[in-house]
């Protein structure tokens, strides 16, 4: 029994590995097929990796490249309001390789010359007019002068005059009368004892010896009569007094006064009329000096303007007629001897090739997607292997006709977007590929544009698994030229078959 159940053992083992032999040897001819499969699609397709992370959103156009400086050649303004139109004489050829110091321009300077001989014979007669001026300036000062020394000198008599007589004169004629009229009070007093003393005698002689009242009545009568007089001398010194006092003096005081208020006045008169002589003749003066500095202005700006007649490179560089920030069709016409420009007028400029920008022009459709501040890739198609980083810089306020004279014409933007990149390679005028990042698409999955594709309304990808390719419907979010982002359908680091026409169909 023992045995018997042993042998059944040994037969189920090898049963069960001959089994196993057979699943072996049918899973490896299917893995090899399987894997014989991927290789033969994987050298008619190419895969990328389902990734998660950033791309951007850009806008692309072409651009010219641009210098952010140009050097601006003109003439220089230095004529003031005259603005004499040039006419060159020599210029260089236009998009010439020139050396700080190369003759740009030549201009005729034959209008200037015949200008440069009349100011200075304008000049020479405006320098004597000036000294003839100054000559009547100073025969004005000496008659200025001599005026008001009299009229000081007429003045000082007068306030002399016054002051003498209310210093001197009044006060000796008032004490002379003042002194008048005491004497004779005096004289009154004394010529009143006098008649007392003889009426006195009088009495005495009428009751003691009447022989002499004859003599004495005549005595009292003459001391009488010369109380009588002298009272008419206190009234007559008395009248003199007061005459002087109300009337003589009080009209020698004003006519004195008027004498000095008219000496000052003809004084004040002289001062304004000589001020006013001195600041006309001085006003004629600085009349003839101001039009001597224009004319020696003038003179010097076409003496300035004679030698900067002949226009030198500011720099090295390539040379480019015409002004830059016009565009080609708003040009002035070709330069050539005998052209006649204006002064100020940029006829060429130089770049500089040290700094640069990029110029589009875009089209106002895509007006709205961006604006200043965004970031810009650059790329030269002049020199392949150079990529550039840039900044749009500047949007135009209004948008204008590619065409300038037809208003159906497209409308456009000019953008400028400027680049810190330096290298030696770039030149003006060199076409640029830019891409305007117009959003950045952050932490998400997404994969090439080329791993998508439509059918019947329905997008898929083609995803490589461990037995082969699938096609897998997709869910697509934002996309840029390069790559498109994944919202289903798909999980990172699988592998998808770029898209191939005629494979999906």
């Amino acid at each position: 029994m023992t045995r018997q159940t042993s042998r059944v053992r040994r037969w189920r083992v090898w049963l069960l590995v001959g089994l196993l032999a057979a699943v072996g040897v049918i899973v490896w001819r299917q893995l090899g097929a399987h894997r014989r499969g991927a290789q033969e699609g994987e050298t008619r397709d190419r895969y990328a990796t389902v990734r998660r992370g950033d791309f951007n959103i850009a806008l692309e156009i072409d651009g010219n490249l641009d210098a952010i400086k140009h050097h601006m050649i003109r003439p220089e303004p230095r004529s003031g309001s005259r603005g004499y139109g040039l006419e060159i004489v020599e210029l260089v050829e236009n998009r010439s390789a020139v050396k700080t110091g190369d003759l740009l321009f030549r201009f005729s300077d034959e209008k200037h010359a015949v200008e440069l001989d009349r100011l200075k014979l304008e000049l020479a007669d405006e320098q004597t007019s000036l000294k003839l001026a100054e000559q009547d300036l100073d025969m004005t000062r000496a008659g200025n002068l001599s005026t008001i020394r009299n009229a000081n000198d007429q003045l000082r008599a007068s306030e002399e005059a016054l002051s003498r007589y209310e210093d001197e004169d009044a006060r000796r004629k008032r004490a002379d009368l003042q002194a008048a009229v005491q004497t004779a009070r005096a004289k009154l007093a004394q010529v009143r004892t006098e008649l007392s003393v003889a009426r006195s005698q009088l009495s005495t002689a009428q009751m003691q010896d009447p022989g002499r009242v004859p003599e004495l009545e005549k005595v009292v009568l003459d001391k009488s009569q010369a109380v009588d007089a002298v009272r008419d001398a206190i009234d007559l010194a008395s009248s003199n007094l007061r005459v002087f006092k109300q009337y003589d003096h009080p009209q020698k005081m004003r006519l004195l006064q008027e004498g000095r208020t008219k000496a000052q006045m003809d004084l004040q008169r002289d001062l304004v009329t000589a001020a006013g002589n001195l600041v006309k003749d001085q006003r004629i003066i600085q009349n003839h000096r101001a039009r001597i500095r224009q004319m020696e202005e003038e003179l010097e700006q076409l003496i300035a303007i004679r030698k900067s007649l002949v226009v030198r490179a500011p720099s090295d560089g390539i040379v480019t007629m015409g002004d830059p920030q016009r565009r080609a069709w708003n040009q002035p016409e070709e330069l050539k001897v005998g052209s006649q420009v204006n002064e100020g007028q940029v006829l060429a400029s130089i770049p500089d090739l040290s700094r640069f920008l990029v110029r589009v022009d875009l089209p106002e459709e895509f007006r709205s997607r961006i604006s200043t501040g965004l970031r810009a890739v650059l790329r030269s198609k002049a020199i392949p292997n150079l990529v550039m980083e840039g900044r749009v810089s500047l949007i135009a306020a209004m948008a204008q006709n590619v065409v300038n004279w037809d208003r159906s014409s497209p409308k456009i933007y000019p953008v400028e977007i400027a680049t810190d990149t330096m290298d030696p390679r770039l030149m003006p005028g060199m076409t640029m590929r830019v891409e305007i990042i117009v959003e950045q698409v952050a932490n998400v999955l997404h994969v090439p544009i080329e791993a998508i594709f439509q059918r019947e309304g329905k997008t898929f990808a083609r995803v490589k698994g461990a037995v082969g390719v699938e096609e897998r419907p997709v869910t697509t979010g934002r996309s840029s030229n390069s790559f498109v982002e994944i919202l289903s359908g798909l999980e990172e680091g699988e592998r998808v078959a770029l898209y191939q026409a005629g494979l999906a169909k």
